[in-house]
């Protein structure tokens, strides 16, 4: 379980945290409409980016410990 950039953790699901959100829940089979996505394809991107600077982060810290912040 890695923690995220917030300090919590990422073993929730992605159905748990949208229910959470919404009070809905995603069924197997279930889509998303075009309006849902382009409205947080802003959220998706900028989570993606978060994601890999933590990724870049670890690495960094692997495999040259003196750059590790």
């Amino acid at each position: 379980m890695l923690p995220s950039a917030e300090g919590g953790d990422t073993s929730r699901s992605r159905s748990t945290d949208y229910a959470g959100s919404t009070g809905a829940t995603i069924k197997t089979g279930d889509g998303l409409g075009q309006e849902y996505i382009d409205r947080n394809l802003p959220v998706v991107d900028q989570q993606l980016t978060k994601a890999g600077l933590r990724l870049a982060a670890m690495l960094n810290g692997v495999f040259d410990p003196a750059e590790a912040q």
